[in-house]
């Protein structure tokens, strides 16, 4: 059986009280982890928050706005050759779309070029093989 263990309201980090799709990245030189998610209404904004101990309780440290513009999910992060790759996916659900990304020699950015995604070589091609990106 499924039990919550913490609810995090989002409603003083970003104005909402939910977000759109999230995933975790935990940086492979540093060991800090973080949230990568989406703003809940509307999804044309995507945050990076480090994850850590709060009051006793595992929360958010911090929200940093890294991108603004259109509407994207599937979101995922890694890390290549010492910078930051954000990729993202239209949204689409489950159906095709392009792989997009930005790239930041910092995990809180800034991402270039700024808030316009660019389409991942390859993906225009086969559509980040029919998935989102949330799945690298």
């Amino acid at each position: 059986m499924f039990g919550w263990h913490q609810l995090i309201n989002m409603q003083s980090l970003i104005g909402t009280s939910n977000t759109g799709d999230q995933t975790v990245f935990t940086d492979p030189d540093t060991g800090k982890s973080y949230l990568v998610y989406s703003y809940g209404r509307g999804r044309n904004r995507i945050y990076v928050s480090e994850i850590g101990l709060q009051n006793n309780k595992v929360g958010l440290l911090d929200c940093k706005e890294v991108f603004k513009g259109a509407s994207r999910e599937g979101n995922c992060m890694f890390k290549y050759k010492g910078k930051y790759y954000m990729t993202a996916s239209n949204i689409y659900g489950w159906d095709a779309s392009f792989a997009y990304y930005l790239v930041a020699d910092d995990i809180y950015g800034p991402y270039l070029p700024a808030n316009d995604m660019q389409v991942m070589e390859g993906s225009e091609k086969d559509y980040a093989h029919i998935t989102q990106t949330g799945f690298l």
